[in-house]
């Protein structure tokens, strides 16, 4: 009886060592999308400019990396944070990007760039659509040699200044003229979009009741004199700046 047992044991442990081994089977885990390519995305960093619905709208990319993209937007004074993602898009790039939503002006951008991000056909969608309607117009980076680079900057007059920013913002501050020869006490700014072509400044206000202008267009003039002077000058609106030495 004892050899039966035995015997058992022993085709018991050779038949366990010719089984076939199991695989083990690693765990599966959900497949991440492949990150756009950081040094292109890096080109995508820079000041875009396009005509939304018949103004200027700036856009400006100041972060890129991997899919992650953010910056802002100014459209007639009104400046609004972007963050979005960035994928490719067959010979392109497909940029999605998202106003905050904590304002009734605020939507979605969805931007198809060329291969080296100088144009893209761009969508605006609001995110309240009851009272805005969508907006489709060409975005294009913004040279700022064919684009005014001599007139951005800061000019002033007595009690009013102006600043023509590189973002394509534009800010006016000025104290009223409520009589001849006098000033009211209380400072009124006003903000816009600025935009040129050769010594034209064509500015988009945001909306301001005091103001009341929606448009304005200034003229840019560089007078060259003796001695190595020079005075840069920006006239309209009643106003006669210059930019300060």
């Amino acid at each position: 009886m004892k050899y039966i047992f035995t015997l058992l044991c022993i085709c018991t442990a050779l038949w366990a060592c010719n089984e076939p081994a199991k695989k083990t089977e690693a765990p599966k885990t959900a497949a991440k999308a492949a990150p756009v390519n950081s040094d292109n995305g890096h080109h995508l960093t820079g000041l875009y400019m396009g005509d939304f619905g018949g103004s200027p709208i700036y856009i400006t990319i100041n972060y890129a990396k991997d899919r992650n993209v953010a910056g802002y937007n100014t459209h007639k004074g009104l400046r609004r944070n972007l963050s979005g993602e960035l994928e490719k898009d067959g010979n392109g790039w497909l940029l999605k990007l998202r106003e905050p939503g904590d304002h009734p002006f605020d939507g979605v951008f969805t931007i198809r760039f060329n291969e080296n991000f100088s144009e893209g056909k761009s969508n605006w969608q609001p995110l309240q659509a009851d009272s805005l309607r969508e907006k489709d117009f060409v975005l294009k980076r913004y040279e700022a040699n064919k684009n005014g680079e001599g007139l951005q900057g800061y000019y002033t007059t007595e009690h009013a200044d102006i600043l023509l920013d590189s973002d394509g913002s534009c800010v006016l501050q000025y104290y009223p003229e409520v009589s001849t020869g006098v000033y009211a006490e209380q400072l009124l700014v006003v903000r816009g979009t600025w935009s040129s072509k050769k010594d034209t400044v064509q500015v988009s206000w945001q909306f301001n009741e005091q103001f009341g202008k929606r448009e304005s267009t200034f003229i840019y003039y560089h007078t060259d004199g003796e001695d190595d002077y020079s005075e840069d000058r920006l006239e309209g609106e009643g106003f006669k700046f210059t930019i300060p030495l």
